[in-house]
């Protein structure tokens, strides 16, 4: 029997945490973060019955490859689940963003337990500098839990930064220079209400997660958020004149 973690018992999260800064300092997680994917060549489906899987968690669909995630999200509509399999590590690199309906939740099982084990749960990335974004939430509702979410770029960048504000410094160019460093988003939310939670957001040069305005009253709890620290951006949460609840989130080495 699979049971949730209990929330005051932090101890996998940080020793996630100590291990990331122990074996890489201030710089990166980069090998750690990012695995490439084995996708095998699957029928373009991606339904399922929507009973309980090991996790006890219903879903619509269940996923393992981005063929299917991409199917998956393009049909889900509200109410829906989208559910990816404890063990995909899905390589979005290149496929452009996954956009998610109002009303639909994309989960896995990050930090339940099976046979003993706290699962690290799916993961979806990218290798791709410029993703913008990996995610997009298009309505009222949508929501995301227990999943990793990272992305190509866990560093500052500080020296190639510098070099570039100085030369729009120098030729009075504003930020021009500076944004011809290619940076990444991993979730934009153009909706009000989104949820995420219990999940692992990295590698993210612009934001890991972006409210825009017009997408009020975010809910954001029980997160990993690290390593999105691209220097003059990097944000871990960004909002722009909107209201979030923010909530027993793990911060560490964002901007």
């Amino acid at each position: 029997m699979i049971k949730p973690v209990q929330l005051k018992n932090r101890t996998p999260m940080l020793s996630v945490l100590l291990a990331c800064l122990l074996s890489f300092g201030n710089t990166s997680c980069q090998k750690d973060l990012i695995e490439p994917a084995k996708e095998q060549e699957l029928e373009n489906t991606a339904t399922a019955p929507a009973v309980p899987q090991d996790s006890g968690i219903k879903y619509n669909y269940l996923v393992k490859t981005s063929k299917e995630l991409i199917l998956a999200a393009k049909n889900a509509v509200a109410g829906q689940v989208i559910y990816v399999a404890d063990d995909a590590k899905i390589d979005m690199t290149n496929l452009g963003t996954i956009t998610l309906r109002g009303k639909v939740t994309l989960t896995s099982n990050r930090g339940l337990t099976k046979n003993g084990k706290i699962s690290q749960g799916a993961m979806i990335f990218t290798k791709q500098a410029d993703h913008l974004p990996l995610i997009r939430i298009a309505g009222d509702y949508g929501k995301i839990s227990r999943i990793r979410i990272i992305g190509p770029d866990t560093l500052t960048r500080a020296d190639e930064v510098a070099r570039l504000t100085q030369l729009d410094k120098q030729y009075g160019t504003g930020n021009k220079y500076y944004y011809t460093l290619k940076y990444a988003r991993g979730i934009e939310v153009k909706g009000n209400n989104f949820e995420i939670d219990n999940s692992e957001l990295a590698g993210w040069s612009h934001a890991a997660i972006l409210f825009p305005p017009g997408s009020q009253n975010g809910y954001v709890h029980h997160n990993y958020i690290h390593h999105n620290q691209r220097s003059r951006l990097g944000y871990g949460i960004s909002l722009t004149g909107v209201y979030a609840k923010i909530t027993y989130n793990v911060f560490n080495y964002n901007r």
